[in-house]
């Protein structure tokens, strides 16, 4: 009777199990990128960190998926096609052209990308990676993406795959957008002149992700306001979003 008893609490605790989560936590082990380059008397500057994936079915074409994304930080142009090394030694050459052109100019060049798992539960993986640079001009930039990766399939998920009603995430988005900024609800967004809104209304953020119990939209500067106001960060808890957004 005790070996019956325990066998059906071990089947309930089974079933009640999300299967996707049984196998959930991935080992990670932390990688690190740095070199520089001083064509003259000053240097250009690449710093990476990232989250390679040591055990998994999926794990060489998670690891893939993020190296290419920090490759795409070293590029300046919008569709590249290096790996991380030779995207970085393109960069340098980029600087090493722009130290000829320009010989009086003294400041560096710099990248630096700080990648982390952001969350890892229901069979999504979120990578977060926060980038900041310098490449002349009159400040530095910065800004802050996701990949986030259906772990069963090691697919990367689009925010039209994550969304799954947007007309109901736009509302609360917007909700909390107007209250962090003190926008009354019978102004529209459009009117305030502190922010870029387009015609077509209030948009979703670029850069969604999920985060520890929370989904966050990150509008990185110049995405829907100027850069002296910085980014605006919306988290909104999952529990409040189920048949919203995948879960």
């Amino acid at each position: 009777m005790k070996n019956e008893l325990l066998f059906f609490s071990f089947f309930l605790f089974f079933i009640s199990c999300n299967p996707k989560d049984i196998k959930s936590k991935l080992i990670i082990e932390k990688k690190e990128f740095s070199k520089e380059h001083c064509p003259g008397d000053s240097c250009a500057e690449v710093f990476f960190s990232w989250p390679a994936i040591i055990s998994g079915p999926q794990k060489e074409k998670i690891n893939r998926d993020i190296l290419n994304k920090l490759a795409g930080y070293t590029s300046l142009e919008e569709s590249p096609s290096m790996d991380l090394d030779g995207g970085v030694e393109a960069f340098f050459e980029e600087f090493k052209n722009f130290k000829s052109e320009f010989p009086d100019a003294s400041a560096g060049w710099s990248i630096e990308v700080q990648a982390e798992i952001s969350f890892d539960s229901l069979g999504i993986l979120s990578v977060n990676f926060q980038e900041y640079n310098y490449m002349g001009g009159a400040h530095p930039n910065s800004s802050q993406t996701f990949l986030n990766f259906d772990k069963l399939t090691g697919n990367l998920l689009s925010n039209q795959e994550i969304v799954l009603d947007k007309a109901l995430l736009l509302k609360l988005v917007e909700d909390d957008f107007r209250s962090f900024y003190e926008i009354e609800e019978n102004i529209d967004i459009r009117e305030d002149d502190r922010f870029f809104i387009p015609e077509s209304g209030f948009p979703l953020a670029q850069a969604i992700g999920y985060a520890g119990e929370n989904l966050k939209l990150i509008y990185n500067p110049y995405e829907i306001a100027p850069y002296v106001m910085g980014s605006t960060y919306i988290e909104i808890p999952l529990k409040d979003l189920k048949g919203i957004v995948k879960l």
